[in-house]
């Protein structure tokens, strides 16, 4: 439905007989409702150009760091030190991105991988009051930590890039990230293949690079396919430690080896539907210890399984109703 349209009589005009001007008629339409409150609105919602430091912080932290580090006084690992800017070369940068800068402007990496960010543009005054307030704390340092340097500063980038899919200990989340607990692993990793040659079980398998270049040659296990015994021998031909020599002694064994965590999922376990099973239990080679069996064979697993895979590699069920999962997390 159309607006009515303004009238002449809602219009100031000159009154017969009189030298100045008069109201001859004042209709209060809703245009001059919205005019005489928006007489009193718009002072308010002027902004003073302070803009807010803690709103400045959370854009930085969301849209920014990644590139500019979690500390914008030092050089990110793409982008150059952005503590100080103006609002110009902010406005321009978010803009634009790419090579634009404000006339006159020396820009620090001749890079210019800078996507065009217009939608933060509404921010660039909270952002400049967050770069602008002096010293800028990175996050993790007002936690307190004993962390130093690029290890605090990495610890502040993970649990915000990081942490999210992967959880805040690395241990990773079925079905949403892997386990990054395992950097000391992949340093020490020589992919010599001696592991594989020593396996008695041929359980041992190498990555290839559709895992990526890190991952590349490096030991794993499918235990659908076929799961650890156990044995400890990739542990004796290890030439750097990356597998740990381990005694063959169950002592040993429960204090040192964690490949993971066997996890049930009762829905589909045998016994937990009212058919006994045990297949599971008496494959386990710490029958008793890792895991116990109770009613009709049903397993339960405890804290001390070290997540060979010989449950999984023998269920009889499709899809199997115990896996081992490298965090222990799963099905419930």
């Amino acid at each position: 439905m159309r607006p009515n349209p303004i009238r002449p009589s809602t219009i100031l005009v000159r009154g017969p007989g009189c030298s100045g001007h008069s109201w001859r008629s004042m209709a209060w339409t809703p245009l001059w409702i919205l005019l005489l409150v928006g007489a009193f609105l718009i002072p308010a919602t002027i902004s003073d150009g302070a803009g807010n430091a803690e709103r400045g912080e959370q854009v930085y932290r969301a849209n920014c760091f990644s590139c500019h580090g979690v500390d914008p006084a030092h050089d990110g690992p793409l982008g150059p030190a952005i503590q100080g800017s103006s609002e110009a070369l902010l406005k321009i940068r978010l803009e634009k991105g790419g090579r634009h800068y404000p006339p006159g402007y020396k820009a620090k990496r001749e890079t210019a991988v800078m996507p065009p960010m217009a939608h933060l543009v509404s921010q660039v005054e909270h952002l400049r009051a967050y770069l602008n307030k002096g010293h800028v704390e990175p996050p993790a340092a007002r936690q307190g930590s004993s962390l130093k340097g690029q290890a605090l500063e990495g610890r502040a980038l993970f649990a915000m890039t990081c942490a999210g899919c992967h959880q805040k200990d690395g241990g990773g989340k079925v079905g949403l990230a892997p386990s990054v607990t395992n950097q000391d692993f992949l340093g020490r990793c020589i992919r010599c293949n001696q592991c594989g040659q020593a396996c008695p079980n041929t359980a041992i398998k190498f990555m290839g690079l559709s895992r990526g270049l890190a991952n590349w040659g490096t030991p794993y296990i499918v235990p659908r396919e076929q799961a650890c015994i156990l044995c400890m021998k990739c542990g004796e031909v290890c030439p750097t430690g990356a597998i740990r020599p381990v005694r063959d002694e169950l002592k040993a064994i429960l204090s040192n080896v964690r490949m993971g965590k066997a996890v049930l999922d009762k829905s589909q376990c045998l016994s937990y539907q009212g058919k006994t099973c045990g297949v599971c239990y008496r494959a386990c080679p710490l029958a008793g210890v890792a895991m116990t069996i109770g009613f009709l064979e049903q397993p339960t697993v405890t804290e001390n399984c070290v997540g060979c895979g010989l449950c999984e590699r023998v269920c009889i069920q499709t899809p199997q109703a115990i896996r081992i999962y490298p965090s222990g997390k799963g099905a419930a």
